[in-house]
């Protein structure tokens, strides 16, 4: 990606930590000379999710294990950047994702988001659509420790998904086994996960289904060893015959042979490997699926390439009201949208911008303007350091914002809403022309304040009130989904 202005490679350098119900996983971005971006990743097993279902929480020791792995994994990849840390089921599930998010504060910094469901479907969907854009319907499924997701969509984002309450950890701990299991105890995992996905539903034909991720490495790994055919390559597809032959070789072991069969790297999955291949044939069955292809990219590498390129994955972002569209920015001539960003300070809260030419104590969100053919990541990374005195900054895009017109018409302008974590020290503006007159660090308490200020503007302000209003209201929802 170019920098339209320098015709330069835009510089990145992202980090985000993924923590899973079972595994986190951290996932590098950076860019090479010739302005592709390279991933790379690398994780620990933190078995997060294990006493979720029957305590409600989080325990004690999940969250030191869980902690003990982000130390690990920020000290030995050496990433310099800024990281993101987001959550999936466990921590939307759990009672206490707080306990945890202070934790991550106090000890590393990181700032946790927590996932919605229809976010990690299309997350996980682009992570895929990312790798391989040909045509044709796609579906991802992506076999978490907690939670099932399944995608289906022909263009970047899915049109429809599913989440199913069956997952690697979940099940586990839901029918415990013994060692070895008994024919019985495989049967009762079998009609347990058959109930988690009642309701699914065969995939239409021609779809091409994509097992993503982790998951998608050890049970490729896994089947590579069991076939007994070590000079072979990694399995890169899978049928309702293998998963048949994983499960019986797997029911077969004891927890010491299934832990020696594994990788090294899915070591720790022993205690979860059957419980999983058991799991993953019954939701192949259900889908109807003949053949399974594997994508080994992580969560993380879509988050990241989907705000490296435009694509949201908050597809439920609001549609705004607007009384009218005559007043700028939205009739500017060659503007077809615009960047905002919600600058987050060490404390949570966030810096609003006065400029002089507002009515007087009105603060609104900081942005600017896309320039004809701009891609809004080069023009987030633009506006910050003009307005904010932020030089190479890495935003995070969070979401886009529509407008329409009372009678029902699209307005033709979009905002498209990004995250920065800034530290205590309050932005500086660059550029005069901005006009901005003040900095405030409003405290999360007070956006509902703000946003009633803007739409409770006199009549000739009041379109561009509760334009703005849109953008504070939208970062209120957000912000339950970040500790």
């Amino acid at each position: 990606m170019t920098d339209p202005s320098s015709n330069t490679p835009l510089h990145i350098d992202r980090a985000l930590l993924d923590l899973g119900s079972n595994t986190a996983k951290l996932t590098h971005a950076y860019s090479t000379l010739s302005g592709e971006v390279e991933m790379s990743h690398s994780l620990r097993i933190t078995k997060m999710a294990a006493k979720v279902e029957s305590l409600g929480i989080i325990d004690s020791e999940a969250m030191s294990r869980t902690l003990d792995a982000v130390e690990v994994l920020l000290s030995e990849s050496g990433v310099k950047s800024d990281v993101d840390c987001i959550g999936t089921w466990a921590l939307r599930k759990a009672g206490n994702p707080g306990e945890l998010a202070k934790a991550l504060m106090d000890r590393f910094g990181l700032r946790l988001r927590i996932l919605l469901e229809h976010e990690e479907a299309n997350a996980s969907f682009f992570t895929v659509r990312d790798e391989d854009s040909s045509d044709g319907l796609l579906a991802t499924l992506d076999f978490g420790g907690g939670s099932t997701e399944i995608s289906l969509g022909s263009g970047e984002l899915p049109e429809t998904f599913a989440s199913y309450s069956i997952g690697s950890r979940s099940l586990t701990s839901h029918v415990p086994i013994s060692d070895p299991p008994s024919y019985e105890e495989i049967e009762v995992i079998r009609r347990e996960a058959r109930l988690r996905i009642e309701g699914i539903e065969p995939l239409p034909t021609g779809t091409t289904v994509k097992l993503t991720g982790i998951t998608a490495m050890a049970f490729s790994a896994l089947a590579t060893s069991l076939m007994d055919k070590p000079e072979t390559e990694p399995a890169t597809t899978l049928t309702p015959e293998t998963f048949d032959l994983i499960v019986q070789k797997l029911g077969n072991m004891t927890l010491d042979q299934r832990a020696a069969i594994l990788s090294p790297t899915h070591a720790g999955w022993a205690d979860i490997i059957l419980h999983s291949a058991i799991a993953l044939r019954e939701i192949v069955g259900g889908l109807g699926c003949d053949t399974i292809y594997l994508s080994f990219r992580e969560l993380g590498c879509g988050l990241i390439a989907s705000s490296i390129r435009g694509v949201p994955v908050d597809s439920e972002a609001p549609s705004t009201v607007l009384p009218d569209a005559d007043f700028p920015p939205l009739n500017r001539p060659g503007r077809r949208g615009e960047v905002l960003f919600a600058l987050i300070a060490s404390d949570g809260s966030i810096w609003m911008q006065q400029k002089s030419a507002y009515p007087q104590g009105v603060h609104r969100l900081p942005g600017g303007g896309l320039e004809p053919g701009e891609e809004p990541i080069i023009a987030a990374v633009r506006e910050i350091a003009e307005e904010a005195g932020i030089e190479n900054s890495q935003p995070t895009l969070i979401g886009r914002l529509h407008y329409r017109l009372p009678n029902g018409d699209d307005i033709p302008f979009f905002s498209d809403f990004y995250i920065l974590n800034v530290g205590s020290a309050p932005p500086v503006t660059l550029d005069p022309h901005e006009q901005v007159s003040d900095w405030w660090a409003c405290p999360r308490e007070e956006l509902d304040r703000i946003e009633q200020q803007l739409v409770n503007l006199p009549d000739d302000r009041r379109a561009w009130g509760v334009f703005r209003a849109a953008a504070i209201r939208y970062l209120r929802t957000l912000i339950k989904r970040y500790w």
